[in-house]
């Protein structure tokens, strides 16, 4: 009976480590995966956007810009709501929305000075405190993912030590009631 209990217990803890991997982690990694995406199609669209000249294709630039931002936002939520995993996870969140916040309103005024004929000064802005602003996101991206990486191996090498940890409780316990 003991023995029986064990086993619900580890198998427990075994059920809650995998549930972390598959439900929490991948979704996590996968979502900040398409978070940079995202991020870079903004990019993309700033660029586009000041490298025309024609009105038409600075509006369907302008356009596919809010698309993207909106989807951006979009992210950010869901990851918000259902994916933080731990303080730290967090603070990488708040930190890059923070930042992803300031490059989407410094890169609508490049698109606006763009668009108002001020290419030099979009430029300028673009070249400058927006290409900073994009640094520090990719940084901020990279140690945020590196994060859930690791909080995936951790997980998933806890669920793997349990598991070992179960057989080998098992065979002990089958042992000793054959010895019995």
């Amino acid at each position: 009976v003991c023995s029986s209990d064990l086993t619900k217990v580890e198998l427990a803890r075994i059920e809650t480590r995998s549930r972390f991997v598959a439900e929490t982690q991948i979704g996590s990694l996968a979502t900040l995966g398409n978070i940079s995406r995202n991020f870079a199609e903004l990019r993309v669209s700033v660029r586009s956007h000041l490298l025309s000249s024609d009105k038409a294709e600075q509006a369907k630039t302008q356009a596919a810009f809010q698309m993207d931002k909106a989807e951006f936002a979009q992210l950010l939520r869901a990851y918000a709501d259902t994916l933080v995993s731990d303080d730290k996870d967090r603070r990488f969140l708040d930190e890059y929305r923070d930042l992803s916040g300031q490059w989407t309103g410094g890169a609508e005024k490049v698109m606006s000075l763009a668009g108002a004929g001020r290419r030099d000064e979009a430029v300028s802005l673009l070249l400058g405190p927006q290409a900073e602003l994009g640094d520090r996101l990719s940084k901020v991206s990279s140690e945020w993912i590196r994060h859930n990486e690791q909080l995936a191996k951790t997980a998933g090498k806890a669920a793997i030590d349990s598991i070992e940890g179960t057989r080998r409780d098992m065979f002990i316990a089958i042992g000793v009631a054959l010895v019995l």
